[in-house]
């Protein structure tokens, strides 16, 4: 008897009503499903502590079991209070009978009392064996054998009954609803602590037998409807049931993926727009909290290729495109985010891949349309001085009009065009896959000897003189940063330091005498043949 004192921490002096509080304060920290020996440990002391209330105030019979419950039919108690007893007595032999069958870890105390008849509420002994309506775990709480509370209240049924135990479906519709509500406030830093609180809370979990039925519902229904839940949320959930344990049998990759696409729904809606905003604006910092309504309606709605095309002329639009989507950790190889259109999704995200066409047509597209601002622009100056007067070498100003609008409309394509080709000549010089073929080997000297020539084209009296010596700069500036690039990427190649001072300004000469400069070119590609020469095979 003094045993079940002590468990419960009171002294001997302790009555009934002391002896409920303080089972119902200890059923708070033992719970059947983390610790069942302790369970049962502790409700043992519970029985055993309200004997020896009930033997210090009725003394027994010297030869009567110290552990013994009080008589199933003792003419002295009330109907509910015997019926109440009679309940015990059952759920007690059953559970022990279980017990010697499977062991103390192969029966489940919740499901025990749930099974165990219980006599009718009007009888009265709500009033002894219900737990109150404000807190289920009060200090006046009777709980049964084994089980946190006798028939766990939920919600009022009418004329003093209580509903029973919610089913897989109830309970798992419950927790959609508890999570969505979770999702709404994400910002507040209660949230998962809260949400911890309450599913600590529902006696459907402390069920042994259910609550891997519900866990296995409630994962099947995250996985087929991918319902909008940040991963913070779906991350705590996971660790509540078990389901990122090593031994649970569960997929990581198949758990990641439902986690990945609740969260992608919930970065799509109104309350996750600003989390999405913030994962755009960590991937590049030169973009602070974009509005990222335009963005997604872009990536939801279909639209035909060529209106497409005119929205991705501004530079910035395809840029943050791409970065919502590697926010919302979507690659071409995964499932679409949830509610975005197919069509727009594979439209932007080829604007990921520098190697993509699409890249180069947006790009020629906005040079012509450059080209075609400036023709524009040169065809009103030419309006405004009409007529034109004639040159000395014999042009008219028809002539020079024409020239004008060709210049003004073709200088920025052509010069987009040039720089394209450099971009791939240089790419062909450092590649290591043709280094040492004699394509490449001889590329840069014949661009040189071609370089030459226009530099006599540009010198010829009937080219004009200013645009003879910007080309002619231009030209062999060009070939000096294709041969500077060459001989610095075989550096690297070797481990070799960087160039000095003198290697960057070398081409200052060059820029001054062009014929200088193409010599300069000429000595990069023999030092970078060299270089080539010195490494491993």
């Amino acid at each position: 008897m003094r045993r079940g004192l002590d468990v419960l921490e009171l002294d001997e002096d302790a009555d009934e009503r002391a002896i409920k509080r303080a089972y119902a304060r200890l059923l708070r920290v033992t719970r059947p499903d983390d610790d069942p020996v302790a369970f049962q440990h502790l409700h043992e002391a519970y029985q055993s502590a309200l004997s020896w209330v009930k033997q210090r105030a009725q003394p027994l019979d010297i030869d009567q079991d110290k552990h013994a419950l009080p008589p199933m039919q003792d003419p002295s108690l009330e109907p509910a209070s015997r019926a109440h007893i009679d309940a015990i007595h059952a759920a007690i032999a059953l559970d022990r009978q279980l017990e010697q069958e499977h062991g103390p870890y192969g029966h489940d105390p919740v499901r025990i009392v749930q099974t165990t008849p219980m006599p009718p509420a009007d009888t009265g002994l709500d009033k002894v064996v219900e737990p109150s309506q404000s807190d289920p775990h009060g200090p006046d709480a009777l709980p049964t054998a084994h089980a946190l509370a006798p028939q766990p209240t939920l919600a009022p049924a009418g004329d003093g009954e209580r509903s029973p135990l919610r089913s897989v479906d109830q309970m798992v519709a419950a927790i959609l609803i508890r999570l969505a509500a979770a999702a709404r406030g994400s910002d507040d830093d209660t949230t998962v602590p809260a949400l911890e609180t309450w599913l600590q809370a529902q006696p459907e979990l402390w069920s042994l037998h259910d609550k891997p039925l519900i866990a296995a519902s409630l994962l099947e229904q995250l996985r087929e409807a991918s319902p909008p839940l940040p991963r913070e949320v779906v991350e705590h959930v996971a660790s509540s049931f078990g389901w990122d344990d090593i031994g649970n049998g569960l997929d990581a990759e198949d758990l990641q993926r439902i986690v990945r696409r609740c969260d992608q729904a919930w970065m799509l809606t109104d309350a996750g727009r600003q989390r999405l905003a913030w994962h755009v604006s960590r991937l590049d910092t030169s973009i602070v909290r974009p509005d990222m309504r335009p963005v997604l309606d872009r990536l939801r709605r279909p639209r035909s290729r060529w209106r497409n095309l005119l929205e991705s002329l501004p530079w910035s639009r395809p840029d943050i495109t791409v970065l919502t989507l590697a926010a919302l950790r979507y690659w071409p190889d995964r499932e679409l985010p949830p509610g975005l259109s197919a069509t727009q999704v594979a439209f932007w995200s080829r604007f990921g891949s520098r190697q993509d066409p699409l890249r180069s047509q947006v790009a020629a597209l906005r040079a012509w349309l450059a080209g075609l601002l400036c023709g524009t622009i040169c065809l009103v100056g030419v309006i405004n001085s009409w007529p034109l007067a004639s040159t000395e070498g014999g042009m008219t100003g028809g002539a020079k009009a024409a020239l004008s609008l060709a210049i003004g409309t073709l200088l920025i394509p052509f010069g987009w065009y040039l720089i394209c080709g450099l971009r791939m000549l240089i790419s062909w010089q450092v590649n290591p896959v043709a280094a040492g073929s004699w394509r490449q080997v001889a590329s840069l000297p014949v661009t040189v000897v071609v370089g030459a020539g226009l530099l006599l084209l540009f010198q010829h009296e009937s080219f004009p003189d200013m645009s003879g010596i910007l080309l002619a700069r231009g030209l062999v500036f060009a070939l000096w940063l294709v041969a500077f690039i060459g001989t610095t990427t075989q550096r690297q190649r070797l481990g070799m330091a960087d160039h000095g001072a003198l290697d960057r300004v070398s081409m200052i000469p060059g820029l001054i005498f062009p014929w200088l400069g193409l010599v300069i070119v000429l000595g990069y590609w023999a030092r970078t043949q060299v270089l080539r020469r010195r490494s491993p095979q």
